[in-house]
C-alpha cells in the first residue's frame, strides 16, 4: 500500500516507514493507522528483518490526530475502533520477528511515544521530547503506553510523565533507558542507516530468536486485563464533559476549563 501519509521504502531486507504529516508534526490520522496495519502485517510474511520508523519536518509524532476525536461525547464505537486499532497496531509492532527501530526527532509525544515504546531500539537526536500528556485533555494514553512504560522505566518514573503530563528531553530519554542512544539531529539519519545495516549483518534466524527470548516477557504479558482496563478508562473519559473540554480546548489553543464531570 502506498500512500502520502506514509512512505513505504523495502529494500535488502529493510522496511522503512516514515510518517509524512509535517504539518500536523505526523499526527496518526485514520488514513495513516490503516496504512501503517497494512505494512506492519505485510512485514510478518514478506522476508523484512529490520523496520525503521521516522518522520518527516522537525517531529517523530504528535500522537493521534487530535481533530479525529473532536466532540467526542456520543462517538464511542468510532473512537473505540480507531484506539483499539492502534493499540493492536502497537502490539503488532511489538510481536513482529523484525528488528524495529525508531528514530526520534523533535516531539515524541502521545501515541507517537505508544508507537516507539513498542520498537525494540529507540534512537533519538538531542532535540527530542518524549511524553504523554493526554491528562492535559482531560483522557489518558490508550495504545498500551501506561504498561510499556512502566515495564521500561518502573512505576515511579511513569507515573511521572503519566501524571503530570511532563515531557524529557533525550538525556533523560537515554538515562532511563526509554532511548539508546542520542545524536545531533543531523546525524539521527545516519546513526539510523547505520544500525540497520549492522543489524541486517547479522544471521538471520539469530536476529529473529534474540528478538523474540528479549520479548519473551512481553509475549507473555500481553493481552492483559490492565492493558484492556486502559482503553476502557479512555473510552469512557471522552465521554465525560471534561474530555470533550480538554479537546476542545486543545483544538482552539486555549486553556481549558475543567469542572470534573
Amino acid at each position: 500500500m502506498a500512500d502520502d501519509e506514509l512512505l513505504v521504502h523495502r529494500a535488502g531486507g529493510r522496511l522503512s516507514l516514515v510518517l509524512n504529516r509535517p504539518r500536523a508534526r505526523n499526527a496518526v490520522s485514520p488514513t495513516m493507522l490503516d496504512a501503517l496495519v497494512y505494512e506492519i502485517d505485510r512485514a510478518r510474511t514478506d522476508g523484512t528483518r529490520v523496520v525503521t520508523i521516522a518522520g518527516t519536518g522537525d517531529a517523530f509524532c504528535a500522537g493521534a490526530d487530535i481533530t479525529s476525536y473532536a466532540e467526542p461525547r456520543g462517538r464511542r464505537d468510532e473512537l473505540e475502533e480507531f484506539t483499539r486499532r492502534a493499540r493492536d497496531l502497537c502490539r503488532a509492532i511489538e510481536t513482529l520477528d523484525a528488528v524495529t527501530v525508531a528514530a526520534v526527532d523533535g516531539p515524541c509525544l502521545g501515541g507517537g511515544f505508544e508507537l516507539a515504546l513498542s520498537c525494540d531500539l529507540v534512537i533519538a537526536s538531542d532535540r527530542a521530547r518524549f511524553g504523554l500528556p493526554e491528562t492535559r485533555l482531560g483522557l489518558i494514553p490508550g495504545w498500551g503506553g501506561t504498561q510499556r512504560l512502566t515495564a521500561a522505566i518502573g512505576g515511579p518514573r511513569a507515573r511521572r510523565l503519566v501524571l503530570t503530563a511532563e515531557l524529557i528531553g533525550a538525556v533523560e530519554a537515554v538515562d532511563w533507558g526509554i532511548a539508546a542512544t542520542a545524536v545531533p539531529p543531523a546525524q539521527l539519519g545516519s546513526e539510523l542507516d547505520r544500525i540497520a545495516d549492522d543489524l541486517l549483518a547479522r544471521a538471520p534466524l539469530a536476529l529473529a530468536a534474540a528478538t523474540r527470548a528479549i520479548r519473551g516477557d512481553a509475549r507473555r504479558r500481553w493481552p492483559t486485563e490492565a492493558a484492556e482496563h486502559e482503553t476502557r478508562e479512555l473510552l469512557d473519559l471522552f465521554e465525560t464533559r471534561d474530555g470533550a473540554e480538554g479537546v476542545a480546548a486543545f483544538i482552539a489553543k486555549r486553556p481549558p476549563r475543567f469542572t470534573g464531570s
